[in-house]
């Protein structure tokens, strides 16, 4: 909690489980926050979405899917901050019917 950390999840890893191969472990028990900046968020179907709205789903790691994780299971106290510009990045959800309605192909990549 003292000093900024920087950690690397196998990309090739497709069975990666958050639970207990990460947020069980000893290197996350000290994470308080997690920033992300321009890192690709999933959309409503779960694919991940240039703002152009291409499908770039098969050259997506888990990073992304670690936020979904933190910010669906509520009892893990860590901020997440999400920083990007088109739409289609992790945190965009928290302003998705912004998105939807300012972004070109919105309702595509929210």
């Amino acid at each position: 909690k003292n000093a900024l950390k920087l950690y690397v999840l196998d990309k090739d890893n497709k069975n990666f489980d958050f639970e207990n191969d990460f947020c069980e472990s000893e290197q996350f028990q000290d994470v308080d926050c997690m920033i992300a900046c321009e890192l690709a968020g999933t959309t409503k179907d779960g694919s991940f979405r240039t703002m152009s709205a291409r499908d770039i789903s098969d050259k997506c790691g888990q990073c992304a899917l670690l936020f979904d994780y933190i910010n669906k299971n509520r009892n893990i106290e860590i901020t997440t901050i999400g920083i990007g510009d088109g739409g289609n990045e992790c945190g965009m959800g928290k302003v998705e019917d912004r998105v939807k309605k300012y972004i070109k192909n919105g309702e595509q990549i929210a």
